[in-house]
This record gives structure tokens, C-alpha cells and sequence, in this order.
């Protein structure tokens, strides 16, 4: 049985190489659910070292083509921010997931943190909201608090739920549509998991600092967002130890065995090479082998399933897995891969004007944050928040005061035609301006 006579759709990433569509999106068109790609990188963390367009005017450009591209396949887009939100980073990613809910009509919202969702929902009713896999839903009780406070009607469930059929029966009686990740770069009951969010909002910190004019790309520090390293890798790459996976993994020869319980497949891949997506698609899309699709390699046999599927994770007592897993090693198991995904740009930092009270005044502690998202915005257009935080001591009243009188001043001058944040004589205006409010300026 092949994925169609399955009844599932597939979920496919987005790699911001110019032949993705020709070669992954169009053979698998009538088969493809949606595609997911992650929000703009100043505004949220993507979950993996960003390789899109460096400027977010490129990005929007792409982001139509992809959706006009989609579009024309029945396919939705996805958009995907993949980590625990701070409340600035939140207000970022609701300006701009409220702008591109109205640009993009019929995308999808897949977020790790469950606070924004019920604010978008608020706002939004008709928003299609769910958790995306990092939101670690693995009880019908969790799959309940999203419905109620984001309307969710698709629950992408936890990678350890993945192999646990009784949970999945469940969640489709209570008439939600299921989607599953076959494979990612943990281990089970990763000892980090709870750090994952900030670990990957610092890989990326670290990954776009090292993505300069002139580098290859990111480099070894850009991995460190992407898996609990070394810990994982090594345990994976151990021939002792790599069976640890199969308690979460899912192989395409397990899909037939999820039929009426998966709706939607989602395969990993946002920053792998075109070829290789193209590899991946096929060999789920044949929903047959039970050979793994990343490292580390290794085969199960057809009598696993079942044994996992019901056993009680106690693996201290238990050796069965290592005893008839078999280790493969740990490398690629697909062949060559054609036309590698577009090269990590160079990011250009996101603009902030850094506003400090004058030393020896009462508020000399407090120091204000204005981030620019699009050059000469200071402002989050569609829900009218500006971009001011404040930064070490928390504002007492008068501080708060100087922050609403920022506020007011940055309307004022965002009214004006040829006003931009961005270049030099703004900042200077805005320096100019601010000074008159006791406060000085370093950009």
C-alpha cells in the first residue's frame, strides 16, 4: 500500500532552493497537504540555521511564489515558528503571523508556544492554528487545552507518541486530524528537552553571527539549535546504544500499519539539499521499507511494531531492542543527491536603536530597546504595538511614563513620508527627538 491507497497527505518543507518546486512540490502535488517554512528569522526562531532570502523583502517575494506554487496543487502553506516565544519575540511573531494570514489566504500557523495561539485565535477565530511537534503533545488532555484555547482541529503529536497507536485512535475519536513526524534528531526522553527551545533560539543567534560576507556558511556553531549535541549523535552512532530511537521513530513500512489514524505525514528537511528531499518523498510516499530514513541507519523487523507499540518503555530490564534492531551504521542511507539546497546567506543583523536616560538622572538603570523589522518601521502595523522594550531593570512609573512618551514620539515620526529608523539621518532624528525626552542615543 502506497501512501494515497493509505488515505494520508504529506507535509513538506520548504528549502528556499530554486528548483524545489520542479522537483519535490510537482511530482508529489495531488499527494502534498502543505508546505512549511518558518517565519522571517528576526522575527522568530526557525528551529534550524536559517537559509532563506537575507532580506525580508526577498523573503515576502519568495514567500508568494511559493504560494501561488502551492496554490495550484491544492496545497496550503505552513508557516512554522518552531520555539518557546519571550513576550517580544510573541509580539513580533503576531504582527507578522496577522499580516501574513491576511496576505496569504488559507495558510496554516504551527507553533510551539500555546499563549500565542490563544492570542491569535482571539483576534482571529478563523485562524488555523495547531501545535507543532515541539509543543510535545502526548496526552488527549493537552490535545484539549489547544482545541479550547486555539480552536485546533490538527494535532501534530509529540515525537513519543508517534509509536503509540492507542493515543492516536484516540485523538481522531475525539475529531481531531492527526499529523506525525517520521524522523528527527533526538533521542527519547531527551535529558535536555526541557532546554530545547532556548538552545535553539541560541543556535541560531550563533549561526547567523557566523554567516558573514565571505563565509562558506554557518559552520559548526550552526549546529547547535539542530540536536542535543554530542550526547545525541554519539548515542546514535553507537551500535550499543542506537536502538533508543525506535521507541519514537516512525519507518514509511509502519505507515499501513497507522491507517485511519494518521492524516498527515510530515517529513523532516527544511534545510537538506533539493536531491535528497526528492529521495526522502519517493521512499515515503512507497510506504514499505522498514530501513530508516537518517542516522543512524538500522532495520527493524516486522515483529517490532507491535512489541513497541505496546511495550512499557522500560528499557533498564529489557534488552529486546538491541537484541533485534539491526545497526547499520551511521551514515546516509540514500544515494546521491543532486542540486544541494541554496547556500546560508549572510544575514544582515535586525536594526535597533539602543536608547539610555542620562547619566546621573534617577533612571540611569533603565535602558529602551526600539527594533526596526522592515527598514523605517518601528511599529508592528497590524496590531498597532511598537517595537520598544526595555531592557535590565524593570521600569518603575516614571520609567513607564518615558516608554509611553517613546511611543507616542515614534507615531509622530512614522507619520512622516520620509521618516526611516533605518538610515542614518532618522536615527539622527530620532536621536535628536529622544534627547529632548532626557534620553541619548547609541545605534
Amino acid at each position: 500500500m502506497d501512501l494515497a491507497q493509505l488515505g494520508m497527505k504529506l507535509a513538506l518543507p520548504y528549502n528556499f532552493a530554486p528548483d524545489w518546486v520542479e522537483r519535490v512540490l510537482e511530482p508529489s502535488g495531488s499527494l502534498t497537504e502543505e508546505v512549511y517554512l518558518p517565519l522571517f528569522w528576526t522575527i522568530a526562531s526557525t528551529g534550524r540555521t536559517w537559509n532563506g532570502p537575507r532580506d525580508y523583502a526577498s523573503y515576502r517575494r519568495e514567500v508568494a511564489r511559493l504560494h501561488a506554487a502551492a496554490s495550484e496543487v491544492g496545497a496550503r502553506l505552513s508557516f512554522v515558528a518552531n520555539a518557546g516565544l519571550s513576550i517580544r519575540e510573541m509580539r513580533l511573531a503576531e504582527d507578522e503571523i496577522l499580516q501574513l494570514h491576511a496576505d496569504f489566504p488559507g495558510s496554516r500557523f504551527t507553533l510551539e508556544s500555546l499563549e500565542l495561539a490563544a492570542i491569535l485565535h482571539a483576534r482571529v477565530p478563523s485562524m488555523d492554528v495547531s501545535p507543532s511537534t515541539l509543543a510535545g503533545i502526548v496526552t488527549t488532555l493537552q490535545a484539549l487545552y489547544w482545541r479550547r484555547a486555539a480552536g485546533s482541529a490538527i494535532i501534530t503529536v509529540g515525537r513519543e507518541a508517534n509509536r503509540r497507536p492507542q493515543l492516536l485512535g484516540h485523538l481522531k475519536q475525539m475529531g481531531f486530524r492527526v499529523k506525525v513526524v517520521l524522523q528527527d534528531h533526538c533521542v527519547p526522553a531527551c535529558p535536555v528537552g526541557s532546554a530545547h527551545g532556548l538552545r535553539m533560539r541560541l543556535g541560531d543567534l550563533v549561526a547567523e553571527a557566523a554567516c558573514r560576507e565571505g563565509d562558506d556558511g554557518p559552520g559548526e556553531a550552526g549546529s547547535l539549535g539542530v540536536s542535543c549535541l554530542p550526547f545525541a549523535c554519539e548515542m546514535k552512532a553507537d551500535p550499543e546504544w542506537f536502538w533508543v530511537v525506535a521507541q519514537k521513530e516512525l519507518l514509511p513500512g509502519h505507515l499501513p500499519k497507522l491507517q485511519g489514524l494518521v492524516d498527515i505525514v510530515k517529513i523532516e528537511g527544511r534545510t537538506a539539499p533539493t536531491g535528497r528531499l526528492a529521495e526522502r518523498v519517493a521512499y515515503v510516499r512507497a510506504a514499505e521499507s522498514l530501513r530508516s530514513l537518517e542516522s543512524p541507519l538500522y532495520e527493524e523487523p516486522p515483529e517490532a511494531w507491535e512489541r513497541i507499540a505496546t511495550c512499557d518503555r522500560s528499557c533498564g530490564p529489557c534488552d529486546w531492542c538491541r537484541r533485534n534492531i539491526v545497526f547499520l551504521g551511521a551514515g546516509e542511507p540514500l544515494g546521491a543527491h543532486g542540486t544541494p539546497a541554496v547556500p546560508a546567506p549572510a544575514p544582515s543583523p535586525p536594526a535597533i536603536v539602543l536608547l539610555r536616560p542620562a547619566e546621573g538622572s534617577d533612571r540611569s538603570g533603565l535602558e529602551l530597546e526600539v527594533s526596526v523589522l522592515v527598514p523605517g518601521r518601528p511599529s508592528f502595523a497590524r496590531s498597532g504595538r511598537h517595537a520598544v522594550s526595555h531592557r535590565s531593570e524593570p521600569p518603575d512609573e516614571a520609567g513607564c511614563a518615558l516608554i509611553r512618551g517613546l511611543v507616542a514620539l515614534l507615531s509622530r515620526l512614522e507619520r512622516e513620508p520620509g521618516f526611516s529608523v533605518s538610515d542614518p539621518a532618522g536615527r539622527r532624528r530620532l536621536a535628536d527627538a529622544a534627547r529632548r525626552l532626557g534620553l541619548g542615543a547609541d545605534g
